[in-house]
């Protein structure tokens, strides 16, 4: 008699309680993914200013005038990158005047 009066789990509350921490961990797992890409791509935005910059000063110590556009460093020094996720405007000042050169993220490019 004395185990009578003990109440019994309802299988339907540990399911409950089984989803809720499942979707917990789910969650947070996916907020750790969505982080860490962003992040990379931050760091992919200033290696590729970065390497521009650098691929630049290459040129214009080599030749003697600072290249007249972005597609002669992409050709001549390999320089690639990810055009859907960047894009760079690289503005001709003069032959001895350093270009003007801003990389921008695309909107919606992997946030």
């Amino acid at each position: 008699m004395r185990f009578t009066n003990q109440k019994r789990n309802h299988p339907f509350k540990n399911i409950v309680i089984s989803v809720i921490i499942f979707l917990s961990v789910a969650g947070l797992f996916n907020y750790g993914v969505q982080s860490m890409s962003k992040q990379s791509i931050d760091e992919q935005q200033t290696n590729l200013e970065t390497a521009i910059e650098r691929c630049v000063s290459q040129y214009y110590v080599l030749v003697g005038h600072y290249p007249e556009s972005l597609n002669i460093l992409e050709k001549e020094y390999g320089l690639t990158y990810n055009k859907k996720i960047f894009f760079v405007d690289y503005q001709v000042l003069g032959e001895n005047i350093a270009p003007d050169i801003v990389v921008i993220r695309k909107e919606g490019a992997y946030e």
